[in-house]
C-alpha cells in the first residue's frame, strides 16, 4: 500500500510539480559613479530545470508589486539559446534601474508597477510559462550581496 500511495504521489508530483527547483536566490544594490549614471538593484535566480522542452519560457519577476522583464539562459556563451533540458541550470537575471528626472528625482524607468497575478507571502514571483499554461514560482527571500559602487 505505501508503494501505490509513493507511487501515486510521485506521478502527480512529476505532471502536475513546479517545472523547475530554485537553487539560488541574490539581490545586489548597485549605484553608478556619476549622479546620471543611477543606482539600481540587480536580481539573480539559479534554477534547476525539472523537465525539459523549448516550451519552458521564464520571463517575468515580481518583486513586491513591481514587475521587471526577466531574461533567463543556461550557457552564458550561448546568450541566444532558449530551450531547456531537463538537469539544465537555468540563470534568470532582472533588474531595477532608477535614473534622475530633469528634476533631480529618482525615477523607476526598468519597472511597472503591476498587482502581480497571484498572491504571494515571499519578496518575489517568478512567473513562467510551461507548454503554454502560465506556472509560478514563489522566491521566499534574497540573499543580499555586497553593495556595488562603480567609481
Amino acid at each position: 500500500m505505501k508503494i501505490f500511495i509513493t507511487t501515486v504521489l510521485a506521478i502527480i508530483f512529476l505532471f502536475f510539480g513546479a517545472k523547475v527547483k530554485l537553487v539560488d536566490s541574490t539581490s545586489q544594490e548597485w549605484y553608478g559613479g556619476r549622479y546620471e549614471s543611477g543606482r539600481g538593484t540587480d536580481y539573480s535566480l539559479t534554477l534547476k530545470a525539472r523537465a525539459g522542452s523549448d516550451k519552458l519560457v521564464i520571463d517575468k519577476l515580481w518583486v513586491g508589486e513591481e514587475l521587471y522583464e526577466a531574461s533567463a539562459l543556461k550557457d552564458f556563451a550561448r546568450r541566444t539559446e532558449k530551450s531547456f533540458e531537463k538537469g539544465d541550470t537555468i540563470y534568470v537575471r532582472a533588474g531595477k534601474k532608477l535614473l534622475p528626472d530633469e528634476q533631480g528625482v529618482m525615477k523607476n524607468v526598468s519597472g511597472k508597477k503591476i498587482k502581480p497575478p497571484k498572491s504571494f507571502s515571499g519578496s518575489a514571483l517568478l512567473v513562467y510559462t510551461w507548454k503554454g499554461k502560465q506556472k509560478f514560482l514563489e522566491i521566499k527571500e534574497f540573499r543580499v550581496l555586497e553593495k556595488i559602487i562603480y567609481p
